[in-house]
């Protein structure tokens, strides 16, 4: 599982994108400053909080992540083509306390119960 790897994973073995390593890195760091992210298509907007999802592999981790954070509280979502990623996401953000505001935008939500996921 993930506890028996997350201290030894490099970025790299996760994801391709620098920028998506570096928001999992500080989110694996419990960054105090890291406390608003959003989850993206690719052609959405860039900046620095940012994530834009390569596979259900990276999504896993980045919900593992997530879980164990206690600094982000704002989380939001305009991704287009979620199916197969979003449920390796919501197994590890139900572990999650910090955030306060989950976001939807752009999306339809019938196609997955994103919800029934995130049910601890």
């Amino acid at each position: 599982g993930y506890d028996a790897q997350a201290g030894t994973i490099k970025m790299s073995d996760i994801i391709s994108d620098e920028g998506n390593a570096e928001i999992l890195r500080r989110l694996k760091n419990n960054d105090q400053s890291f406390t608003s992210m959003w989850l993206c298509n690719e052609e959405d907007e860039w900046d620095d909080n940012v994530y834009f999802p390569e596979s259900a592999h990276d999504m896993g981790w980045l919900g593992y992540f997530l879980g164990n954070n206690t600094h982000l509280t704002n989380l939001s979502f305009t991704l287009q083509n979620y199916n197969g990623i979003i449920e390796p996401l919501c197994r590890g953000l139900k572990n999650n306390n910090s955030i306060q505001s989950l976001s939807f935008f752009n999306l339809d939500l019938s196609e997955c119960d994103i919800f029934r996921f995130m049910v601890p």
